[in-house]
């Protein structure tokens, strides 16, 4: 599974010139054809067998593979330096590439593993993950709310300080101003004393200081006006206007720079592939049904260029196109705190909520009501998504390798009106990474528990095998990765007030 936000896969060439003792050649061929079939785990355990052995080809491979994770490009880098040594050219310009993202730590580490590598011994893996902080309790004095340390509080506190506010002392204590600026959004009596600050909430923070900064940036210690909530219509005027207002398949926009939103239905759908699907793996079951509740908006097409380049509070941040061109491609390298940063300035524009979808509303929007592996059925082509057309899964037939995205919208809608859920650009979601769904929630909401330093990404894309475009499969990344096969897509709460 670790090739799938790399640089677009292809097959290796096997010629004579690179014969090595039988058995190695086995072991390499052996983890090609287990790639081809969707089975990476056996395939990198065989290239990894072959690479100790000296056979540059799996240690080629290993290196693509390994690089198109952040925490895997120490690694990486080794198995580029190893098979540049043997006079494997590509992985020269690869390696080249890859040291242009790596700290000078990573360099350093890369290089010593390097040179402490023999032929025939284990590969070095990755070390095991530092236990989680603990995190501190925060004490309550008047007139403050008193919140537990985090680092979505401290991200938070950056944020307000930047835009001249007073987030209160770094032990964790939100001062009257920070609860100010998150009733501007939520409009009620500010944040929950001893409640952990979760990521929905932090995005109404963000938004509230949207609302607040699109006044005069308030000086340092001066009082900030908050604005004042608008009247909530009657639970009945809203169940009145529900139906008519916000009819399934109804294509909107809030502002001119806006995403174009479809309104997609209520429902309850089985999330997860079946043990019998091929390409499989473990961490997209156990298959469980999960509920829809409410009907919500989704962006028609993934976020493009044009719709990225109009926000004015994405920090300055222009993403580069790598000279394929910006317009209607959809955006790409952007990380999951710059779709953060969007939607929290869409939220400010428009005065709606704008959010990531979970992982559980991406699944559901992309079947469509569907349960093959494709919302086209059993199989996908070319002529129906963006991907690397030089494979095929199950009944398909091969077809173009674009190595590139394309315009959104360039093939047929789901049923649901959505475009290019399967490749064209991995799509980040809001959840946290679970390597199951065991305990995962049922309500569509997003999973923020488990592994929050890795983020969800779902779709596949222009690189990727159709296997990994499935409905089903999942994908986990450091949220940090800004890589030109990563997008997202937004999704907006569609307004509904009860008593």
């Amino acid at each position: 599974m670790l090739n799938m936000l790399g640089i677009a896969v292809r097959t290796v060439a096997m010629t004579m010139a690179l014969a090595c003792a039988p058995p190695v050649a086995a072991d390499y061929a052996a983890g090609q054809r287990a790639w081809d079939a969707g089975r990476p785990n056996e395939a990198l355990a065989q290239w990894r067998t072959a690479a100790n052995e000296g056979d540059r080809r799996a240690m080629l491979a290993l290196g693509r593979r390994l690089g198109a994770l952040r925490d895997d490009y120490v690694e990486a880098y080794k198995w580029f330096s190893l098979a540049a040594d043997q006079g494997e050219e590509d992985a020269v310009k690869e390696r080249d590439a890859l040291a242009s993202k790596m700290t000078p730590e990573q360099m350093a580490a890369a290089q010593e593993r390097a040179e402490a590598w023999r032929p025939g011994q284990p590969s070095v893996t990755d070390a095991p993950e530092a236990p989680a902080a603990v995190v501190p309790e925060a004490v309550t004095p008047a007139p403050t709310v008193s919140l537990p340390l985090s680092p979505e509080i401290l991200e938070a506190q950056t944020l307000l300080a930047e835009l001249g506010y007073e987030p209160g002392p770094a032990d964790g204590v939100w001062s009257e101003r920070t609860a100010q600026a998150y009733r501007a959004f939520l409009g009620d009596a500010g944040l929950p004393a001893e409640e952990e600050l979760t990521l929905p909430a932090l995005r109404a923070l963000r938004i509230g200081v949207a609302l607040l900064g699109s006044a005069a940036k308030p000086e340092r210690g001066t009082a900030a006006a908050v604005p004042d909530a608008p009247r909530k219509p009657s639970g009945s005027e809203r169940e009145r206007s529900w139906e008519r207002e916000w009819t399934v398949g109804k294509r909107f926009k809030d502002c001119a720079e806006c995403p174009e939103l479809v309104v997609v239905p209520s429902g309850t759908f089985e999330m997860g592939a079946p043990p019998h699907e091929t390409g499989r793996e473990e961490d997209e079951g156990p298959v469980h049904q999960v509920k829809i509740g409410e009907r919500f908006a989704v962006g028609v097409y993934e976020v493009t260029f044009d719709e990225w380049d109009a926000c004015e509070g994405c920090v300055g941040y222009r993403p580069d196109d790598e000279g394929l061109g910006r317009s209607r491609l959809p955006v790409i390298n952007v990380d999951w705190d710059d779709a953060q940063s969007y939607v929290a300035w869409l939220s400010g524009k428009t005065g709606k909520e704008y959010r990531l979808l979970s992982e559980s509303e991406w699944e559901y929007v992309a079947r469509a009501g569907t349960t093959t592996p494709f919302h086209t059925g059993g199989t996908i082509s070319t002529d129906q998504a963006n991907y690397n057309g030089d494979y095929v899964y199950g009944p398909g037939r091969r077809g173009q390798f674009r190595h590139r995205t394309i315009p959104v919208g360039s093939f047929p809608a789901n049923r649901f009106g959505l475009h290019d859920v399967h490749g064209n650009v991995w799509e980040w979601v809001e959840d946290c990474w679970n390597g199951s769904y065991e305990g995962a929630p049922d309500d569509g909401s997003a999973w923020l528990t488990g592994d929050c330093s890795l983020r969800v990404l779902r779709g596949g894309s222009w690189g990727d095998q159709p296997w990994i475009m499935r409905s089903a499969f999942r994908y986990r990344e450091t949220g940090t990765l800004r890589i030109n096969l990563v997008g997202f897509r937004v999704a907006r709460v569609l307004a509904r007030v009860l008593d």
